[in-house]
């Protein structure tokens, strides 16, 4: 019997351990965020197991293959471990404390530091990791034809960037805010933000080389997989006024990561710590409201990226707008537009992006005086052109009356109306095309 030429994939043969999958969400595109991701995914895991099954996932997955006689058995399994852990997932659990911050006796003390619910959006994913961590390092796989057995909950924006929950500020909440850090770094982050739409992982992945300052406006290359696994590429604008503040904070290392404290600092570290300080200035301005579904405050550091949406399609349309926050449904649609049009919508954007209504008037000022000297060229040159007409009908009426008096067969009379005539139909040609040259 003749055999194909096949060969086992020494990927597949190896075995996976917990290390292996979270340090491979590092490896594929050197996010950090992602990382930082597959760590809360097995975080949780570990508690679901601990508290309902009284042992870890990996325990779990051995006990499921040891006892399950065939592959039927095996997947009804798995389908009940995973449908127990969405249940899980949509309960509060107080009797679990999370150890947060340096101090971790000291916050288990803090009983609002319990394991929360997750929203509705964000089980899927979730358990799409959580399924894909048992395939990887449990052995255990599971159709995607029996995965829809899993009772994932329903929810009405499905699939859109609804888990994205934030309230965007308006010029004077962010004004506010900023009064409050005064952190020169923060600052320079918040407006960075502001503009651009970055997320606060991705604002921290953001090196020195990334900026270009010799371009007007000035750019910021975006980071080829975003923290939501989309692809893109291209750049985004700043303001002069926030590439101002950027620049302060270059230290001459093309590697230097721009607004962390220093590069040694983690990027969950560096996450925390400005949540850290725009939460105690949100609580200072009363700021403190919540999403009754989730817990969840309305006013965080997304709202900067919100914001810079929100103020985008005041000038454009929503479609731009959700182009240049680079959601996946209109990313392509966005790079349809020339480079031109991508940066005449931005400076469209401009005087909404700003914060300070001091620069929104400057900005309106600066474009009021550009107009006007546009307006002021345009005038000359039609003068000019008025001008030169002029002149030119003048020496032409001299020449077509000194032509046609040399024909004996013309009066006087006949040769005036004739060159009149002539004379008006060139100059109804002319007025033609300075009308629409003005």
């Amino acid at each position: 019997m003749k055999k194909p030429s096949l060969t086992v994939n020494p990927q597949l043969t190896e075995t996976y351990t917990r290390e292996r999958w979270i340090s491979e969400g590092f490896e594929r595109n050197g996010s950090e965020s992602a990382r930082d991701s597959r760590k809360a995914i097995i975080s949780r895991l570990d508690h679901y197991c601990l508290k309902v099954h009284k042992m870890k996932p990996e325990q779990v997955f051995e006990w499921m293959k040891k006892e399950a006689k065939t592959s039927e058995t095996l997947t009804q399994y798995a389908i009940d471990f995973l449908s127990r852990y969405v249940k899980f997932c949509q309960e509060d659990h107080p009797d679990i404390i999370m150890n947060k911050g340096r101090n971790p006796d000291k916050n288990r003390q803090n009983k609002q530091n319990y394991l929360k619910k997750l929203h509705n959006n964000s089980i899927l994913g979730n358990v799409s990791r959580s399924r894909q961590f048992m395939s990887q390092v449990g052995g255990i796989r599971i159709h995607n034809d029996d995965f829809k057995r899993v009772p994932i909950p329903i929810t009405v924006k499905k699939g859109t960037y609804d888990d994205e929950e934030a309230e965007p500020l308006t010029a004077q909440q962010a004004k506010d805010v900023i009064s409050i850090v005064k952190n020169q770094r923060s600052v320079a982050l918040y407006n960075f933000m502001n503009d651009t739409g970055f997320r606060i992982s991705e604002a921290g992945m953001v090196v020195d080389s990334d900026f270009d300052f010799n371009v007007s406006p000035p750019t910021v290359k975006i980071p080829k997989v975003s923290v939501k696994g989309v692809l893109s590429k291209g750049v985004r604008y700043m303001r002069s006024s926030t590439a101002y503040k950027v620049r302060r904070l270059l230290n001459g290392n093309n590697d230097h990561f721009t607004f962390r404290h220093d590069d040694k600092q983690t990027l969950i570290a560096f996450r925390n710590a400005e949540y850290k300080k725009i939460k105690l200035a949100y609580d200072k301005l009363g700021m403190i409201q919540k999403y009754e579904d989730t817990g969840r405050r309305k006013y965080n550091l997304h709202s900067w990226r919100k914001r810079c949406g929100t103020e985008y399609a005041r000038s454009n349309n929503e479609s731009m707008s959700d182009g240049y926050l680079r959601h996946s449904k209109y990313l392509a649609q966005y790079h349809l537009n020339s480079k031109d049009e991508r940066i005449e919508a931005f400076r469209r954007a401009e005087i909404d992006l700003e914060i300070d209504e001091s620069q929104k008037l400057k900005v309106k000022n600066q474009r009021l005086e550009k107009e006007k000297l546009e307006l002021e060229e345009k005038t000359q040159r039609i003068e000019k052109l008025e001008h030169n007409q002029s002149r030119t009908y003048d020496v032409l009426e001299q020449f077509m009356t000194a032509f046609l008096k040399q024909d004996k067969d013309h009066d006087e009379e006949s040769v005036k109306n004739a060159v009149k005539e002539q004379i008006e139909f060139m100059r109804s040609v002319d007025n033609k095309y300075l009308t629409t040259e003005n």
